[in-house]
Parts: C-alpha cells; sequence; structure tokens
C-alpha cells in the first residue's frame, strides 16, 4: 500500500505545473542591455486575470522607435547624488542626442525606482 501511495504522489508531482514566479535573478543587472518598441496596445487585451490563463500579444503593432537601455552601475553617473543609494541605472538614448537615467536600489529582496534625471541635447 505505501508503495502504491508513493508511486501516485510521484506521478501526480510529474504532472503539476506551477505558476512561474519573477524575482531579483530576473532583473537586468549592471551590463545588461534591454531593447524595448513604441506599439499601439488597441488592438490586444490582456484578456482574464488568474491562474492558467495565456495571453496573445500577436496582433500588436509596432508604431514608434526602437530604444534600448544599458543598465550600469550608479557610480559616477551625472545625478547620483539626487538619488543617494542607489546602486543601478539604465540609460536610455532619447533619440534626439540626450540620455534618460533612471535611478534605482536593487538588491535580492527588492528593486526600488528612485527617480529620472535628463540631459538634453
Amino acid at each position: 500500500m505505501k508503495t502504491r501511495l508513493l508511486l501516485s504522489a510521484i506521478a501526480l508531482t510529474t504532472f503539476v505545473q506551477a505558476q512561474p514566479i519573477i524575482n531579483s535573478s530576473v532583473y537586468p543587472t549592471a551590463g545588461t542591455t534591454v531593447s524595448f518598441t513604441q506599439a499601439n496596445s488597441a488592438s490586444v487585451s490582456e484578456g482574464s486575470s488568474g491562474a492558467s490563463q495565456s495571453w496573445n500579444f500577436a496582433s500588436l503593432v509596432p508604431i514608434g522607435n526602437n530604444y534600448s537601455s544599458d543598465y550600469i552601475s550608479a557610480t559616477g553617473t551625472p545625478y547620483i547624488s539626487s538619488f543617494p543609494g542607489s546602486n543601478l541605472v539604465a540609460v536610455t538614448d532619447d533619440g534626439q542626442g540626450g540620455f534618460i537615467y533612471t535611478y534605482y536600489t536593487h538588491s535580492t529582496s527588492a528593486t526600488l525606482m528612485n527617480g529620472f534625471g535628463y540631459d538634453s541635447q
């Protein structure tokens, strides 16, 4: 009986799939570049919330420029004195010669956005 119960438990756990957990290990770190594109979201819906949901954004229509943010250490960046304690910065080219600096305090337990700085050209 114990063997049959153990085999049933093993078989059951093989077919159970949990919802993914997003944690600090997937957040960009210094040296990471993240690319993104502006899009018109009027043609998509995020669908229902809750467990076992699947969303399809295939009809999303790009409408603007492509951008990228380079994540770097906050040390030595232009606005670090305005955001003490920040240890990570996303630097984004505004497409017109300027840069947007987004300051974060990032750790294994939390990521906090502290503020923005902007250098226009």
